[in-house]
C-alpha cells in the first residue's frame, strides 16, 4: 500500500465532527449546556476510532479477507476495512441513496480497483444486489 493511498484512508477514517457547526445548529441555549456539549462532541471521534478498533481486533482481517460492511452508513468500518484487507476487497450496503452516494464520493480519491462495492438497499435483498454485480 502505498504513502498516498495509507494517508487518503487515514483521512476517511476520521469523522467529520464540527464542534462550532453543532453549536450552531443548536442555538446559543443556556450557558451552563455549552461547556458540556463541547466536551461531548470532542471525544465522538475518540470513542469512533477506539469501537472501530476493538470490531476489528475481535475480526481478525487480514490483507486477503473480503469483507462485508453492513449497514455501512458513513463509512467508519468500511475505510478501515479497505486498509486491512487490500487485496481481498470490501463491499458495504447501504439502506438510503444518499448515504451510497456520499461513500462513492468518498471512494473516488482511490483508485478503481480499491474502492469498496457500493449496494443500496436493504439486508432482505442483499443476495439479490449481490447477485446484479
Amino acid at each position: 500500500m502505498t504513502r498516498r493511498r495509507e494517508a487518503q484512508l487515514a483521512a476517511m477514517l476520521e469523522p467529520d465532527v464540527s464542534i462550532d457547526g453543532a453549536l450552531a445548529r443548536l442555538g446559543r441555549g443556556p450557558k451552563a449546556h455549552n461547556p458540556w456539549l463541547q466536551r461531548t462532541l470532542s471525544s465522538v471521534g475518540q470513542q469512533l476510532g477506539q469501537i472501530r478498533d476493538r470490531i476489528f481486533a475481535l475480526a481478525n482481517v487480514e490483507r486477503h479477507d473480503l469483507v462485508l460492511t453492513l449497514n455501512a452508513g458513513t463509512g467508519l468500518l468500511t475505510w478501515e476495512a479497505l486498509r486491512r484487507a487490500p487485496v481481498g476487497g470490501v463491499w458495504a450496503v447501504v439502506q438510503e441513496e444518499t448515504e451510497a452516494k456520499a461513500l462513492r464520493q468518498q471512494a473516488n480519491n482511490l483508485e478503481t480497483l480499491v474502492q469498496p462495492v457500493v449496494l443500496t438497499g436493504s439486508l432482505v435483498e442483499l443476495p439479490s444486489l449481490v447477485s446484479k454485480q
